[in-house]
């Protein structure tokens, strides 16, 4: 066997990556690499099932989102006011929550007639992530309610309100 000596150490030594000899005697290197490998897939897949589950027409009958709210009639203060929205599914960050609480204050103030926001002004809106670590309010309740909003706004320009 060619063992070479590892330079920061000194005492490890190591068989072209695959095994390392030192205090523990000969590690063979491939079943660890195997069982982190296997973990992630396994990690993958588990989410990958969550989410389906998260997303399921069965589950979205069961479980009404808070940020829904009956689409055929116009978004009134009171909605603005009660409307609450999830977490977005695992692995996604969503919006950030101060950002979108700002525009529905804002849009507060326009349903009682105190500034002039038009419903391009709601489609056009962009949202940051959330801070790194922190989750935000889920995208696509935010995106259905924000259109909801755009519609009522729509409708009161069309009648010069």
């Amino acid at each position: 066997m060619a063992w070479e000596r590892c330079v920061p150490c000194g005492d490890v030594t190591v068989d072209r990556g695959r095994r390392l000899a030192g205090m523990l005697g000969v590690v063979d290197l491939a079943p660890i690499v195997y069982v982190i490998v296997v973990a992630f897939l396994i990690a993958g897949v588990a989410s990958a099932i969550i989410s389906l589950l998260r997303r399921s027409p069965e589950h979205e009958q069961a479980t009404e989102s808070p940020g829904r709210v009956a689409s055929a009639r116009q978004v009134s203060v009171d909605d603005l006011r009660s409307v609450s929205f999830s977490n977005p599914p695992l692995g996604k960050r969503g919006y950030n929550r101060a950002d979108v609480d700002s525009l529905l204050a804002r849009v507060e103030q326009r349903l009682l007639g105190r500034n002039r926001m038009t419903a391009i002004d709601v489609r056009e809106t962009r949202f940051d992530k959330p801070p790194t670590f922190q989750r935000g309010y889920d995208e696509d309740e935010v995106d259905e309610f924000l259109d909801r909003i755009a519609a009522s706004i729509a409708d009161m320009e069309s009648r010069g309100r």
